[in-house]
């Protein structure tokens, strides 16, 4: 019961956030990814190490978080590929379309960077259009449009399974 209320939630809960503005979300991955830096540069002086020793370390951390939830959402996927929810062919398009997503999303944040918060509006709704376009091309549900992310576009936050 809490699986088939979750992800219509989160659906709303991303809709919602991106409505709220697309500006705030870009100003917050802008923070973020300055206190990193700047979490990275105080490690570095504090206990004499290399600056890129320390990046290195939280670029491995990340990558192996990445993995993991890559892994929980394609296990995901498998479970509802053998309860019949979706196909094997539908699975590979939605992890293929993801990681196809995943790889533009940080040219569009620099392409954002420079246009007004009605303009990052418009080309979200864009966004947001083709892949409700691809969805319906491809007989995929409405609830994996998302691809289960949590915290809204841009956030830097992956697929939540």
């Amino acid at each position: 019961m809490n699986k088939k209320l979750y992800v219509p939630a989160l659906a709303i809960m991303l809709l919602g956030a991106t409505a709220f503005g697309v500006s705030a979300v870009s100003a917050e991955s802008f923070n973020a990814e300055n206190n990193r830096t700047s979490l990275i540069q105080k490690l570095a002086t504090k206990f004499n190490l290399k600056q890129e020793d320390v990046k290195s370390v939280f670029d491995e951390q990340r990558q192996t978080r990445e993995t993991e939830r890559q892994a929980r959402f394609e296990e995901k996927l498998s479970l509802d590929v053998t309860s019949g929810k979706i196909t094997e062919t539908q699975k590979q398009a939605i992890i293929t379309k993801m990681k196809e997503l995943a790889s533009q999303r940080q040219t569009n944040m620099e392409a954002m960077k420079n246009m007004t918060p009605e303009q990052r509006k418009t080309e979200m709704e864009k966004h947001r259009t083709s892949i409700e376009q691809w969805a319906k091309d491809n007989n995929i549900d409405s609830k994996y449009l998302y691809f289960g992310y949590g915290k809204g576009m841009g956030h830097k936050m992956g697929p939540r399974y």
